[in-house]
């Protein structure tokens, strides 16, 4: 990852709008950060990590802390920065959660933190990744640059006072970085699936021991001995038990045989005395039987005559029905003879009429004439009146344009004196807007120094609470000074009078040399509690006395470098205060010695002066309020000017219409008056037209509605009267020809009627004779007796079935007599009992046979599950030998504990080790060497990836916690530049060429310096781009690639300087 461009505003100390353009560094730059103390370089590089991350790269202020006290409260804090990576570039910006102000009313509302983020693809839109999701910004860039924010802060950043942090890390914590870095994590998947997968066999075989468990108390069965045992005593019993099953089974079936037996001749002498008494109701019928005899012997005498009745009655219907047919036709004969004298009227009617046809076409022509005439009228009369229309629009059209000039000529004259008018009112709004800049810059000045002024007053409380803090600590230590002297005192005493008490007269004192020895020393005690014994003052009591001295001394250092950093504080806001108030009082004089150049040179002047409150002002006024008021009128004045400048423009645009509009109006006259001209000719010619077709056309002719009314009553006259004529003639003819036939219908029945009254006779003689020679007496009781072929053919069934029904019975019972001649009926119970207790017998055995069985089979299928199960848990076994094995070493837990991804990590880390040890050789001057630390961690604490120096000094290697200051800075920038080399040369997915390193170089000496700067030159020349942070002098010098940060009043600055 590479940064292109960043963009910040109201970001940190950046009030506005700042940008720094990497680019014009060059493509592979070593660069500066500079500025003072507190001007914004650090932030710098936390605007980078919170566009890529939402974090700043120290962490010690969450994203919503970084607003600048300074900014604008209508301007966002927002980042934006365009980076490159793989030949891609980027673009991220990011909104953290803020307080804005409203967008209508007054106050403020919460800005909601976004993010959103585009690929730079050259097209007009570039490719939207991320809209507004936060959430999708992070895991976008992590997918991207293939670290999270505290591995981008330990590898790409080393933010101040972070920079040994990758170089102190434990192996847990460097395991996590080096794992994302060169993209191990394939073997801690082995790692893991070994595990899953040695957990999974352990699992079975679990389950396999608890399934033989399960299998064994299934059978009540304590072992698998038990079985075999147990089925070698249940073998006898078995066979026994089935052989007594055997045999209840066969006395059973005998007894049911000998059951079914009676059964079935029980049946028989049951259906012999069912039989014999349906025999007897049977003949009971017998009566009925013979008289449906009789009715059939009738029945079959009719069915003979029937022909001859059926002829009779045939031939007297259709006598009757050429009877009805005659007086129906002779009655519509009768009625066609009177409506062919009425047509045969109506013909001559019609033709007396048609006469009239001719004349009635005569008066049709000559209306069509007069028809044609009246159009040509009415069309003329149309023409007349558009001529006289198009000549009345032509001439109030002239009118028209001659007005309109005659208005567009005085608008003209009136606009032209405004614009002179309004024109100089305008001139004055140049000076204004330079009044009204003015005067906002003197607002936010005097809100700026408001603040600065609480904050100084805050700041001398904050001095004055420490400076009676450090009085008061000074009293203290002055206290306990005084006391540990006294106690020291005592001490000396205590041991001079330890030495009194060894002195004799006339032996030498070991101190003065004196023989005499007048005032021996004595003992001091220590000052006691009340109630208490006196004591002898110790080295301890020294000791500690003293102790308290040194603790009070450093609690009243740190209370003084509290003070003195608050004093500092206090002067620094004191002299912005004094600095911005002087400028202020500066610019409040200068205007006012303005304003009051202005009143004299104006007393004649133009009147619209914004406000008197701006030229009256005699005395230095620092106050916001009066200063906002100020402006407010100013800037209603200028919005007066600037409405004004509107009219002004708007007036000159009307103006310039209104002159085009008379130019156009010019020119339209002429082409207006021949116009007129043209249509008054053509009304002429119209007028002349009407008049002629009116001569030529009767008044009572020319409307065309009525002469079309008359044609078409002339027209609708001729065609009734044909179509008259034409139906009186068809009316005629068909009258004539219904006359004819229903004549030859009339006489072919009259002949028919004649033959069939001759028929009728004959087949009346025939069936009166028919009658006289059979059995009946009349015609009546034929019919009582006559039945149809379907009622003779059941009553013939009737007799049919009887007779059969009669004949089965009667066999029926003399086969049941023959079968039951010596046969006795059977007792049933008694049977049925007896082989009931049979069955209970053989269930009884049954039960026990199949009890036996039972365990029998399940000893058995027992015996053949443990079998199945023991050769899958020695299954198992082999493999968890193979799998449980690579388990525990890959997951080191047999050995140094050390695991699969550890251990590639730790020969990445040897790799890495041996770059960044030439690169802190080199800077140490070949004193030092990172090396990685191989002996087991204790306990279960991982090892393998930590990190000791190799002193060549004392010839040891010690943990690289014991390096000093600067020692650490050289020790930690070599192993973050070794781990950019090793990391792009295995290619693991991620791309270090950006370094940016925050302070350090300040603990360097001059020749430490100058090894390091080198290191970092040769370093970007291979491809990189290294920011560094720092005061130090030298490297300013050094460095003609900069990033200035410059802090001023109202916010810190940016300027790139690419010499």
């Amino acid at each position: 990852m590479k940064p292109l461009k960043l963009t910040v505003q109201a970001f940190g100390p950046f009030s506005g709008t700042e940008f720094v353009d990497f680019e014009k560094l060059g493509s592979n730059p070593l660069f500066l950060i500079n500025g003072a103390t507190g001007a914004g370089k650090s932030s710098i590089l936390d605007a980078i990590c919170f566009a890529l991350y939402g974090h700043t790269t120290g962490a010690e202020r969450s994203a919503s802390q970084m607003r600048c006290d300074f900014a604008d409260m209508k301007l966002l804090t927002e980042v934006t920065l365009d980076f490159s990576l793989n030949d891609k570039r980027y673009r991220i910006t990011r909104i953290p959660m803020q307080e804005r102000a409203k967008s209508v009313g007054e106050g403020t509302t919460t800005q909601q933190s976004k993010a959103s983020m585009w690929e730079l693809d050259g097209s007009a839109e570039n490719r939207l990744m991320v809209s507004t999701s936060v959430k999708d910004a992070d895991k976008e860039v992590q997918n991207l640059i293939g670290l999270n924010v505290d591995q981008f802060r330990q590898v790409m950043v080393l933010p101040q006072g972070k920079f040994r942090e990758l170089l102190l890390a434990d192996s847990k914590d460097r395991e996590k970085i080096f794992s994302q870095l060169f993209q191990t994590s394939v073997y801690k998947k082995i790692e893991e699936a070994l595990k899953v997968k040695a957990s999974d066999i352990t699992k079975k075989v679990d389950e396999h021991k608890n399934q033989i468990k399960g299998i064994l108390q299934s059978a009540d069965l304590n072992s698998e001995d038990e079985i075999t045992s147990e089925l070698k005593q249940l073998a006898p019993s078995l066979e026994q038990a089935l052989n007594l099953k055997k045999t209840a089974e066969s006395q059973v079936k005998n007894a049911e045989k000998s059951l079914e037996n009676a059964k079935q001749l029980d049946a028989k002498f049951i259906a012999q005395a069912a039989k014999e008494k349906e025999l007897l109701a049977h003949k009971t019928n017998e009566s009925l039987n013979e008289q449906t005899k009789k009715t059939i012997q009738l029945a079959n005498v009719a069915q003979k005559l029937t022909p001859k009745f059926e002829a009779q009655q045939n031939t007297e219907i259709k006598l009757k029905t050429i009877k009805v047919s005659l007086d129906i036709s002779s009655k519509q004969r009768d009625e066609a003879k009177t409506k062919l004298t009425n047509a045969v009227t109506q013909l001559t009617v019609a033709e007396r009429d048609h006469q009239n046809v001719a004349l009635l076409q005569k008066q049709h022509n000559d209306l069509q004439q007069y028809l044609k005439l009246a159009n040509d009228l009415v069309a003329a009369k149309n023409n007349l009146n558009v001529s006289a229309l198009k000549a009345k629009k032509s001439k109030q059209s002239l009118t028209s344009a001659l007005t309109n000039i005659t208005t567009v000529k005085s608008n003209i004259d009136k606009k032209d004196s405004q614009v002179i008018l309004l024109s100089n009112e305008v001139e004055l709004l140049p000076q204004e807007r330079v009044k009204l800049e003015k005067l906002l810059k003197s607002v936010k000045d005097r809100e700026t120094l408001k603040k600065l002024v609480t904050d100084l007053n805050q700041l001398t409380l904050n001095t004055l609470l420490l400076e009676g803090k450090l009085n008061d600590s000074n009293v203290n230590l002055t206290a306990l000074t005084k006391k540990a002297k006294e106690v020291e005192y005592s001490w000396h005493a205590n041991q001079a009078a330890i030495l009194a008490q060894e002195l004799n007269d006339g032996s030498p004192c070991p101190v003065c040399g004196s023989l005499a020895h007048p005032q021996p020393a004595k003992a001091v005690t220590a000052g006691s509690a009340e109630g208490e014994d006196p004591t002898m003052v110790s080295k301890a009591d020294v000791d500690a006395a003293r102790e308290q001295v040194v603790l009070q001394t450093q609690a009243r250092d740190k209370v003084k470098a509290e003070f003195d950093d608050a004093l500092n504080k206090q002067k620094v806001k004191g002299s912005l205060v004094e600095e911005l108030t002087k400028e202020l009082t500066t610019e409040q004089n200068m205007a006012h010695s303005s304003l009051n150049n202005s009143d004299q040179n104006s007393v004649n002047g133009s009147d619209q002066n914004p406000d008197p409150s701006l030229v009256s002002a005699n005395s230095v006024d620092l106050n916001v309020e009066t200063a906002q008021v100020k402006y407010q009128a100013q800037l209603k004045f200028v919005n007066t000017l600037l409405a004004t400048k509107q009219s002004l423009e708007k007036l000159k645009l009307e103006l310039l219409n209104d002159k085009q509009t008379l130019t156009q109006l010019e020119t339209s006259i002429v082409e207006l008056e021949t116009q007129a001209n043209h249509d008054n000719e053509q009304l002429v010619i119209a007028t002349s037209t009407v008049h002629q077709l009116e001569q030529q056309l009767p008044e009572e002719h020319r409307d065309a509605h009525k002469i079309q009314a008359e044609m078409a009553n002339r027209v609708q006259t001729i065609s009734a009267l044909e179509s008259g004529l034409a139906a009186a003639r068809t009316n005629k003819e068909s009258a004539q020809s219904t006359v004819d036939q229903l004549e030859a219908s009339t006489q072919a029945l009259i002949n028919q009627l004649t033959v069939q009254q001759q028929e009728y006779e004959v087949a009346i003689n025939a069936w009166q004779n028919a009658i006289q020679e059979s059995t009946f007496d009349d015609e009546i009781s034929f019919k009582n007796a006559w039945l149809s072929e379907v009622d003779l053919s059941l009553l013939s069934q009737q007799v049919e079935q009887y007779k059969s029904h009669l004949d089965t019975l009667k066999g029926a019972m003399a086969q049941l007599n023959t079968e039951l001649k010596d046969a006795t009926k059977p007792e049933l119970q008694n049977l049925t009992e007896a082989v009931t207790e049979l069955k209970q017998a053989f269930h009884q055995k049954d039960n026990e046979w199949r009890a036996l069985e039972e365990r029998n089979n399940q000893l058995l299928s027992v015996q053949k599950k443990l079998k199945v199960a023991h050769q899958t848990n020695e299954a198992l076994e082999k493999q968890y030998q193979v799998v449980g094995t690579l388990y525990r070493i890959s997951n080191g837990l047999d050995g140094d504990k050390i695991s699969l991804q550890r251990f590639v990590l730790s020969v990445l880390l040897d790799d890495v080790l041996i770059q960044a040890s030439q690169r802190l050789s080199l800077m140490s001057k070949g004193r030092y060497q990172l090396i990685r630390k191989e002996e087991k961690a204790k306990g279960n604490k991982a090892s393998g990836l930590e990190l000791e120096v190799d002193d060549a000094y004392t010839g040891k290697s010690r943990p690289v916690a014991t390096l000093s200051g600067g020692e650490s800075f050289l020790a930690a920038l070599s192993l973050a530049l070794g781990l950019s080399d090793v990391v792009q040369s295995y290619s693991g997915g991620i791309k270090l060429d950006t370094l940016f390193i925050d302070e350090g170089f300040g603990s360097l000496d001059p020749e430490s310096l100058e090894l390091a700067v080198r290191t970092l030159i040769d370093l970007q020349s291979s491809g990189r781009m290294i920011g560094i942070i720092s005061h130090v002098s030298e490297l300013k010098s050094q460095m003609g690639l900069r990033v200035d940060v410059k802090s001023g009043p109202a916010g810190s600055e940016i300027s790139t300087v690419a010499v």
